[in-house]
């Protein structure tokens, strides 16, 4: 067993769940793909990389100053 297999099985048993044999693989493959996408997450961005969280209040709200 690798690390990640590992890792998986060590939250199966925390969130006390089992993976039947036949589902095993794919959910090992969502398991693999969620934990690469939760480090992106982790990294330190700039602020022009979260531009959904950028607004102009001069828009939203008449007479805001800018």
């Amino acid at each position: 067993m690798d690390r990640a297999e590992d890792r998986f099985a060590a939250a199966m048993n925390r969130a006390g769940m089992e993976v039947p044999d036949d589902l095993r693989e794919g959910t090992f493959a969502a398991f693999r793909e969620l934990t690469a996408m939760a480090g992106l997450m982790r990294q330190p961005r700039a602020a022009e990389s979260e531009p959904a969280g950028q607004f102009r209040l001069d828009v939203l709200l008449p007479g805001a100053d800018r």
